[in-house]
């Protein structure tokens, strides 16, 4: 009877054991899928953020058609709290994210400057066309579109470094690896 109890008692023990780290081992899956979610949440909009800014190059191409110009990417709206979750596997991810933020947001500035800048290169422009005495100003504003096209530039480059060192912080977790 002893021994019936005893090996009773010793089975409910190990089941129990047995149990808990079963759940424990199931939460942790559970929490790894739910991180691998994240990254690549994450990493699509960086996709979507280096589609917008275009590859880094000397050189920064505007466009306007009809009032139109090339998109100025900034992080979208959703990733704010997946970058607050992805700090429970990855803490220099929001670090990183509020480097690319400062960065992104630096760039639109440049990016609006330069516009206002260029158009006020080619009102000047016109304006010696028409002979009226603007060549100091036509000068001045030349000046600030170098000024702002050179910041686009190096904020540009500045965010797909940072980009890239994000991609690194989250390449365990992505799909595939």
């Amino acid at each position: 009877m002893l021994s019936t109890l005893a090996t009773l008692v010793l089975s409910t023990a190990l089941g129990a054991v047995a149990g808990f780290f079963s759940g424990r081992f199931q939460e942790r899956l559970r929490r790894h899928d739910r991180w691998k979610g994240i990254a690549a949440a994450l990493h699509a909009d960086l996709d979507r953020i280096r589609r917008e800014l275009g590859e880094p190059s000397d050189k920064y191409t505007d466009f306007n058609v009809r009032g139109l110009g090339r998109a100025i990417p900034s992080l979208h709206e959703w990733t704010q709290h997946l970058i607050v979750e992805a700090a429970e596997f990855s803490p220099g991810v929001v670090a990183q994210y509020m480097e690319l933020e400062r960065q992104l947001n630096n760039y639109a500035m440049n990016v609006l400057k330069l516009r206002e800048a260029t158009a006020e290169v080619g009102h000047h422009t016109s304006q010696i066309a028409q002979g009226i005495p603007v060549a100091k100003k036509l000068e001045e504003a030349q000046l600030h579109a170098e000024m702002f096209h050179g910041g686009t530039v190096e904020m540009r480059r500045d965010a797909w470094q940072t980009m890239t060192a994000i991609d690194q912080l989250l390449r365990a977790f992505l799909p595939g690896a």
